[in-house]
């Protein structure tokens, strides 16, 4: 498995880890309360974890981590990019949709995120099954 890879596995899977996390403990608060605290704790846990995850996946394979991207991994990002974009701006449209409805601006900031989220992981899984399929 190729440092790149091994990069996209660990964003794939601290993502997705950190903000179950966070989404479950967010729908467990009152609408009354932001969480910012809660936020800012994702976003750092988040950090920590691939910044100790990458290092040691950098360990494994120095030479791979400043070695120029190739045209396999450019097509491979071009094409999961894709995916990841139309989700976020299908999403965001939706979410700017409730807002006449009378949902609350902490709910549609939760929801603004959840968007980004769910389409970083789909930008994600993407390229890994890209990566696994296009030898």
């Amino acid at each position: 498995m190729s440092y790149r890879e091994k990069s996209t596995w660990i964003s794939f899977l601290t993502t997705l880890v950190v903000y179950a996390a966070y989404f479950t403990l967010v729908l467990r608060r009152s609408e009354d309360s932001p969480g910012l605290a809660l936020f800012l704790g994702a976003v750092l846990t988040l950090l920590i974890l691939q910044a100790v995850l990458h290092a040691l996946a950098s360990m494994t394979a120095p030479d791979e981590v400043h070695a120029p991207r190739g045209e396999r991994d450019a097509i491979i990002e071009m094409k999961s990019m894709r995916v990841g974009f139309y989700v976020l701006t299908v999403g965001a449209l939706v979410v700017a949709c409730w807002l006449p409805f009378g949902v609350s601006g902490t709910r549609a900031a939760q929801g603004l995120l959840a968007v980004v989220v769910i389409s970083e992981l789909l930008r994600s899984g993407r390229q890994l099954m890209l990566y696994r399929h296009s030898h």
